[in-house]
């Protein structure tokens, strides 16, 4: 935008922000740089973001935010958390100053020609994201220190012409806003994320432990792979906390995780 569009556009209460690139080439990054810069000036107030799945460090100078998306839930069910940790590691070992994501996870079967008018093909041609697949992308991302989170891509709900999948999706994702809502504190305080060491006998587990900076715990756990079984021990100040999503079982400290493909838990 110029100088005049984007001054404008910071009267409105409802911008945050600009949201400058989508998945754009390198050979962008000198113009997104220089855009940055002018949107800096003209609304410091606001903030710059960008959606990047290329490599991080170029474009670190394009944006005050980092972003990007991943598209890990797949129909055949032999896809796993593994892109999105690949993806977030690469961006957290560049050290941005913040890193906003998009934890994306659709029916598929939107992608299919005539579908979204076709209740029985769009049934044969997809199938819907459970919860705990949903919210464990999320999961993944909060234990990346992500700190904001861009539920954009349910957008799919609109167009489901199968109406108990769509009352489904949107009871799920009421489900996810409210963990997640639950999270807030323990995600914005800026405490440092520590991780519990697994033994993992199947599959890669990750148990993190979040602080809200005052008394407050709680862990999450999240299967990397696509089988899992692992066992960890609680630190002390979480002896407390208990399973909420029946995928750990507790017993004198020590925690046994177990599930397949985007399994995750909640202790709190």
């Amino acid at each position: 935008p110029s100088h005049a569009r984007a001054k404008e556009l910071t009267g409105y209460p409802a911008v945050i922000g600009f949201y400058t690139m989508d998945e754009s080439s390198e050979d962008c990054v000198p113009n997104l740089t220089l855009l940055r810069r002018m949107l800096n000036e003209v609304a410091p107030d606001r903030i710059v973001n960008t959606c990047n799945i290329m490599r991080s460090a170029p474009f670190l100078p394009t944006a005050d935010i980092q972003g990007g998306d991943s598209y890990p839930v797949k129909k055949d069910r032999s896809s796993s958390l593994r892109d999105p940790f690949r993806r977030l590691g690469e961006l957290k070992a560049c050290n941005p100053g913040a890193i906003w994501y998009a934890p994306q996870c659709y029916n598929w079967a939107r992608s299919t020609k005539g579908a979204r008018n076709d209740a029985e093909l769009y049934r044969r041609s997809g199938r819907e994201p459970t919860m705990e697949e949903m919210l464990s992308v999320a999961l993944c991302m909060v234990a990346d220190r992500v700190n904001g989170f861009l539920f954009y891509a349910y957008f799919d709900i609109l167009e489901c012409p199968v109406p108990e999948w769509k009352e489904a999706r949107w009871q799920a994702m009421c489900e996810i806003a409210k963990k997640m809502l639950d999270l807030e504190p323990f995600i914005m305080s800026g405490e440092t994320i520590t991780e519990i060491p697994c033994d993992d006998k199947k599959g890669t587990v990750r148990a993190s432990v979040l602080s809200d900076g005052k008394d407050g715990k709680r862990v999450i756990v999240t299967g990397l792979d696509l089988e899992h079984d692992s066992t960890f021990k609680l630190p002390a100040d979480c002896a407390h906390l208990r399973p909420t999503m029946g995928r750990v079982e507790c017993s004198g400290g020590v925690c046994r995780f177990r599930g397949g493909a985007f399994s995750c838990e909640i202790l709190k």
